[in-house]
């Protein structure tokens, strides 16, 4: 080995003119440096497996949240479109009483009620054991929204003056209910039954 002029511990290859460093130190420095940048190229790798593996879950969280929203969106839509409007009705007591009223969409066009059916129930207050069940109709054609309910004179007759609660509820066809009419139903005593 030839030493290189001017730096201690270089020396030059006789055979294949390489300039080769015998310092120790440095090479030691040399290789832990190496290790380091393979280590943190590993780590680079391992970060960007996490990163894409991450990108995945969050792709599927969108496509679940997307699916979650869109069935909010269609529940909350429906109880939008169901909240219960309150109407104070009177019935004279002993006749027929028949009132129509129309479930409408928020933009105020009807609503299609096909597949729906109905039914409302007349209480002296909300917990009470005992009930009269009012006729529920919807009527034809069904896409227009509109609904009847009546108590026939002998339902009325039979039934004691004062304030009642009712409720109507319709049940669409799989079986999800929405009361879209409540209040006060006040029966007035009769002189001719």
């Amino acid at each position: 080995m030839i030493p290189v002029d001017g730096h201690d511990n270089f020396y030059r290859d006789p055979n294949s003119g390489a300039i080769i460093n015998t310092n120790k130190s440095d090479f030691e420095k040399y290789k832990a440096i190496s290790k380091n940048r393979n280590k943190f190229d590993e780590k680079i790798e391992s970060t960007a497996k996490e990163v894409s593996a991450l990108k995945t879950e969050i792709t599927e969280i969108k496509q679940l949240l997307l699916k979650l929203v869109d069935g909010i969106n269609t529940w909350w839509y429906r109880i939008y479109l169901m909240l219960a409007a309150v109407t104070n009705l009177v019935v004279y007591q002993g006749s027929d009483f028949q009132n129509t009223f129309f479930v409408t969409n928020d933009n105020g066009s009807q609503f299609n009620l096909t597949g729906f059916s109905g039914e409302c129930l007349i209480k002296k207050h909300y917990s009470s054991s005992s009930s009269t069940t009012m006729q529920v109709n919807i009527n034809p054609p069904e896409n227009s929204g509109s609904v009847t309910i009546a108590l026939t004179n002998s339902v009325t007759a039979s039934m004691t003056p004062g304030r009642y609660v009712y409720d109507v509820v319709l049940t669409d066809s799989s079986g999800i209910k929405s009361r879209v009419l409540e209040g006060i139903l006040t029966v007035v005593e009769g002189v001719t039954l």
